[in-house]
C-alpha cells in the first residue's frame, strides 16, 4: 500500500517520483471516496508522512552537499584561474627579462681584446684547450683573463720604467749639482790665477 523507501544516496529524479506516487496514495486515501477504515486511513497516512518527512530530508541533504560540490568546484576554478594568470604574469615578467638580456650591452664587449692570433699565439696551452675553444662563454673569460695578465704584466713594467728614470733623474740632479759646484771652484781659481798673474806683474824690475 505504501511506497517502497529510497536509498539516502539515490537520484533526486528517483525521489521526486516517489514523493509523487505517495502524495497520490495519501490523497487515494483521504478521498471522500474511500471505504477504508478510519484506523487504517490514519495508520496508513502516518506512515505515508514518515516517509515523505524522510524523503524530504533526503532531498535537503543532496541539495545541500550539492551547494557543497558547487561551492568546491567553484573554488578550484577560481584557484586554476588564478594560478594560470599567475603562471602568465611569470612568463611574460621572464619574456620582459630575457629580452633586457639580450639586448644588455656588457662592459666585457667594449674592452678591447688581444686578437683570436694574439690569444693563439701568447695564451697559455691551459687557457686555450680544445674544449675551452668550442665553448664561447669559457674562451671569453680566457680571453679576459689573458688581457688581465698582460695589462698587469706592462703596468708592472711601466712602473719599473718610472721608477728607473726617477733614479736617472735624482742622479742627473746630483751630476749636475756636482757640475755646478766644479764650475764654481774653477771660476774661484781663475780669479786667483788673475790676481796672481797682476801680482807677478807688478814685481818685475822696468
Amino acid at each position: 500500500m505504501v511506497g517502497a523507501p529510497v536509498a539516502a544516496n539515490s537520484l533526486p529524479a528517483q525521489l521526486v517520483t516517489s514523493i509523487d506516487e505517495l502524495l497520490q496514495e495519501l490523497d487515494t486515501l483521504v478521498a471522500p471516496s474511500s471505504s477504508l477504515p478510519h484506523d487504517v486511513i490514519r495508520n496508513a497516512s502516518g506512515s505515508i508522512t514518515a516517509q515523505l518527512r524522510e524523503h524530504s530530508r533526503q532531498l535537503t541533504n543532496i541539495v545541500r552537499e550539492a551547494k557543497q560540490r558547487s561551492s568546491e568546484d567553484r573554488l578550484m576554478k577560481d584557484q586554476a584561474h588564478l594560478g594560470l594568470q599567475n603562471l602568465l604574469y611569470e612568463r611574460r615578467h621572464l619574456e620582459r627579462e630575457i629580452e633586457k638580456c639580450r639586448q644588455f650591452n656588457s662592459i666585457y664587449q667594449e674592452i678591447p681584446l688581444h686578437t683570436m692570433d694574439e690569444f693563439m699565439s701568447i695564451a697559455p696551452e691551459e687557457a686555450k684547450s680544445e674544449e675551452i675553444l668550442k665553448d664561447e662563454h669559457q674562451l671569453l673569460l680566457g680571453r679576459l683573463n689573458l688581457e688581465l695578465s698582460e695589462r698587469t704584466r706592462l703596468d708592472a713594467q711601466k712602473k719599473q720604467m718610472i721608477a728607473e728614470k726617477e733614479r736617472l733623474l735624482s742622479e742627473n740632479k746630483k751630476a749636475e749639482g756636482g757640475l755646478d759646484s766644479l764650475v764654481g771652484e774653477l771660476d774661484s781659481l781663475a780669479k786667483i790665477a788673475v790676481e796672481l798673474q797682476g801680482k807677478m806683474a807688478a814685481l818685475e824690475l822696468p
